[in-house]
Protein backbone atom coordinates (compact mmCIF):
# COMPACT_ATOMS: atom_id res chain seq x y z
CA UNK A 1 0.00 0.00 0.00
CA UNK A 2 1.76 3.26 -1.42
CA UNK A 3 0.88 6.13 1.31
CA UNK A 4 1.43 9.66 0.35
CA UNK A 5 2.87 12.34 2.35
CA UNK A 6 -0.27 14.17 3.50
CA UNK A 7 -1.70 10.63 4.21
CA UNK A 8 -3.87 10.68 7.63
CA UNK A 9 -3.10 8.55 10.96
CA UNK A 10 -6.18 5.79 9.97
CA UNK A 11 -4.21 5.64 6.63
CA UNK A 12 -0.81 5.21 8.28
CA UNK A 13 -2.59 2.63 10.97
CA UNK A 14 -4.22 0.66 8.00
CA UNK A 15 -0.97 0.37 6.23
CA UNK A 16 1.15 -0.40 9.19
CA UNK A 17 -1.83 -3.55 10.36
CA UNK A 18 -1.06 -4.74 6.74
CA UNK A 19 2.17 -4.06 7.08
CA UNK A 20 2.32 -6.56 10.26
CA UNK A 21 0.46 -9.25 8.38
CA UNK A 22 2.77 -9.34 5.40
CA UNK A 23 5.23 -9.46 7.86
CA UNK A 24 4.61 -12.18 10.11
CA UNK A 25 3.77 -14.27 6.77
CA UNK A 26 7.30 -13.63 5.99
CA UNK A 27 8.30 -14.90 9.07
CA UNK A 28 6.70 -17.78 8.51
CA UNK A 29 8.44 -18.88 5.67
CA UNK A 30 11.93 -18.01 6.46
CA UNK A 31 11.01 -20.21 9.68
CA UNK A 32 10.16 -23.27 6.86
CA UNK A 33 13.13 -21.98 4.56
CA UNK A 34 15.37 -22.27 7.84
CA UNK A 35 14.15 -25.84 8.88
CA UNK A 36 15.05 -26.80 5.04
CA UNK A 37 18.46 -25.13 5.45
CA UNK A 38 18.91 -27.11 8.23
CA UNK A 39 17.71 -30.73 6.96
CA UNK A 40 19.70 -29.71 3.38
CA UNK A 41 22.68 -29.13 5.49
CA UNK A 42 22.37 -32.49 7.41
CA UNK A 43 22.05 -34.56 4.32
CA UNK A 44 25.17 -32.69 2.69
CA UNK A 45 27.24 -33.55 6.01
CA UNK A 46 25.68 -37.45 6.15
CA UNK A 47 26.15 -37.95 1.87
CA UNK A 48 30.09 -36.39 2.45
CA UNK A 49 30.89 -38.57 5.38
CA UNK A 50 29.18 -41.74 3.34
CA UNK A 51 31.71 -41.04 0.69
CA UNK A 52 34.63 -40.59 2.28
CA UNK A 53 33.31 -44.44 4.13
CA UNK A 54 32.86 -46.14 0.86
CA UNK A 55 36.08 -44.32 -0.57
CA UNK A 56 38.12 -45.73 2.11
CA UNK A 57 36.51 -49.03 2.17
CA UNK A 58 36.79 -49.26 -1.73
CA UNK A 59 40.65 -48.41 -1.26
CA UNK A 60 41.11 -51.72 0.98
CA UNK A 61 38.78 -53.88 -1.15
CA UNK A 62 40.83 -52.57 -4.25
CA UNK A 63 44.23 -53.25 -2.43
CA UNK A 64 43.14 -56.72 -1.62
CA UNK A 65 42.53 -57.76 -4.60
CA UNK A 66 45.94 -58.62 -6.63
CA UNK A 67 48.29 -55.89 -8.34
CA UNK A 68 47.80 -57.24 -11.66
CA UNK A 69 44.37 -56.05 -13.58
CA UNK A 70 44.95 -59.09 -16.14
CA UNK A 71 48.20 -59.34 -17.55
CA UNK A 72 48.56 -55.48 -16.55
CA UNK A 73 50.21 -54.01 -13.58
CA UNK A 74 47.95 -52.02 -11.45
CA UNK A 75 49.76 -49.07 -9.61
CA UNK A 76 48.18 -46.75 -6.90
CA UNK A 77 46.71 -44.38 -9.41
CA UNK A 78 44.85 -46.63 -11.19
CA UNK A 79 43.52 -48.50 -7.89
CA UNK A 80 42.78 -45.17 -6.55
CA UNK A 81 40.39 -44.56 -10.18
CA UNK A 82 39.01 -48.01 -9.28
CA UNK A 83 37.81 -46.78 -5.63
CA UNK A 84 36.72 -43.54 -7.40
CA UNK A 85 34.39 -45.75 -9.85
CA UNK A 86 33.14 -47.58 -7.00
CA UNK A 87 31.68 -44.56 -5.12
CA UNK A 88 30.76 -42.41 -8.07
CA UNK A 89 27.00 -42.83 -7.35
CA UNK A 90 27.43 -42.09 -3.51
CA UNK A 91 29.55 -38.80 -4.96
CA UNK A 92 26.86 -37.66 -7.33
CA UNK A 93 24.41 -37.58 -4.50
CA UNK A 94 26.66 -36.13 -2.49
CA UNK A 95 27.40 -33.21 -5.07
CA UNK A 96 23.34 -32.97 -5.65
CA UNK A 97 23.12 -32.18 -1.65
CA UNK A 98 25.45 -29.70 -1.50
CA UNK A 99 23.59 -27.89 -4.05
CA UNK A 100 20.58 -28.35 -2.65
CA UNK A 101 22.00 -27.08 0.35
CA UNK A 102 23.51 -24.14 -1.10
CA UNK A 103 20.22 -23.29 -2.72
CA UNK A 104 18.34 -23.32 0.90
CA UNK A 105 21.04 -20.96 2.04
CA UNK A 106 20.64 -18.37 -0.40
CA UNK A 107 16.78 -18.80 0.03
CA UNK A 108 17.47 -18.18 3.50
CA UNK A 109 19.27 -14.83 2.59
CA UNK A 110 17.14 -14.00 0.22
CA UNK A 111 13.72 -14.20 3.19
CA UNK A 112 16.61 -12.09 5.40
CA UNK A 113 16.40 -9.36 3.00
CA UNK A 114 12.89 -9.34 2.71
CA UNK A 115 12.53 -9.32 6.36
CA UNK A 116 14.96 -6.32 6.75
CA UNK A 117 13.25 -4.47 4.35
CA UNK A 118 9.73 -4.91 5.42
CA UNK A 119 11.25 -4.06 9.14
CA UNK A 120 12.68 -1.00 7.97
CA UNK A 121 9.27 -0.08 6.35
CA UNK A 122 7.66 -0.75 10.09
CA UNK A 123 9.72 1.63 11.85
CA UNK A 124 9.67 4.07 9.15
CA UNK A 125 5.68 3.91 9.14
CA UNK A 126 5.94 3.76 13.27
CA UNK A 127 7.84 7.10 13.21
CA UNK A 128 5.26 7.91 10.43
CA UNK A 129 2.55 7.67 12.72
CA UNK A 130 4.15 9.55 15.92
CA UNK A 131 5.16 12.78 13.92
CA UNK A 132 1.36 12.36 12.90
CA UNK A 133 0.33 11.82 16.79
CA UNK A 134 3.08 14.83 17.45
CA UNK A 135 1.21 16.96 14.86
CA UNK A 136 -2.25 16.28 15.81
CA UNK A 137 -1.31 17.32 19.94
CA UNK A 138 0.46 20.73 18.73
CA UNK A 139 -2.96 21.30 17.00
CA UNK A 140 -5.12 20.98 20.03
Amino acid sequence: TELGADASYPEVLDALVDLRRRYDRVEEIYRNVLQIKCRTVLLRNQLQAEVLDEWNAAVVRVRQNSTKAGDEYMGPRERYAEADLMTLETKLKSRRADALAESAATALECVKTILRGLDGTRQDHLTWLRTLNFATSLET
